[in-house]
């Protein structure tokens, strides 16, 4: 994890400052791979301001990449939403902070955070990293037991994506994702069945996602099992959203013709 920019690269040892940039980067990684072969039991993760690595010359050398350092888990849906274009899912390391504060340096007490965080702020920074490779932070242990039987959730309905993740490919339903969109789909699809993400950021309650490609025959909200007033119906072609606040996120699993 070292955030730093190499500029245009050197001209020592080298005829151009790209052709010195070019062998300090395989210089890297060949000290890489010195270091996990001394240590074949180590995951090392790659990252340096997030996606500045997320290149697969890089990434075939390790086993994780950090997506981003973004702590707002309402902007973490739009790396989320774009980030299997460019990482396989078992690769893209999620940050997810589902007692993150938006105070640097505050420490919250376990009054604070059963007072202030809601059940849909740990729901939507769950769903941000169940397509990808979580990354639980925060201080989850102040967390009452209804709070936490959410994260446990989450994390057993992650464990039970893994084997789908290997085989699935991306689906982007609404395509790729700008900042400021106020709503966002993404998902993983495989022999019949699509497990979409689908946040709604600020936007209308109402979630309306084209799937004529697939043949959809059946869809349900997955996570979180208690839906909380959110619905989602089937009708022809298209899957609707219904959501209950203007900020929340789920987990839809869609049965495919």
């Amino acid at each position: 994890d070292f955030n730093q920019d190499c500029g245009i690269g050197t001209d020592r040892d080298a005829l151009t400052p790209g052709e010195g940039l070019e062998s300090h980067a395989r210089a890297y990684l060949a000290w890489i791979d010195t270091i996990r072969a001394r240590f074949p039991n180590v995951l090392f993760e790659t990252c340096s301001s997030g996606g500045m690595r997320m290149d697969y010359a890089t990434l075939s050398h390790f086993s994780i990449v950090s997506t981003s350092d973004q702590t707002s888990y309402l902007r973490y849906p739009y790396i989320a939403g774009n980030v299997l274009s460019a990482v396989l899912p078992e690769q893209a390391a999620v940050w997810s902070y589902p007692v993150g504060t938006d105070t640097p340096g505050f420490t919250p007490t376990r009054e604070w955070v059963n007072e202030h965080i809601s059940d849909e702020q740990i729901i939507m920074n769950m769903i941000n990293s169940l397509l990808g490779r979580i990354h639980l932070a925060s201080h989850v242990e102040l967390l009452n037991q209804d709070k936490l039987a959410l994260i446990k959730e989450g994390l057993d309905f992650y464990d039970g994506m893994t084997a789908f993740k290997k085989a699935a490919v991306p689906y982007l339903p609404l395509g790729l994702t700008r900042f400021g969109k106020k709503q966002v789909a993404a998902g993983l699809l495989h022999e019949g069945k699509l497990l979409l993400a689908v946040w709604n950021l600020g936007g209308e309650r109402e979630m309306r996602i084209p799937l004529a490609d697939l043949q959809p025959v059946g869809a349900r909200i997955a996570y979180p099992a208690d839906a909380r007033g959110t619905t989602c119906t089937l009708d022809a072609d298209t899957v609707t959203v219904h959501f209950t606040e203007d900020y929340q996120a789920r987990m839809l699993e869609i049965t495919l013709n």
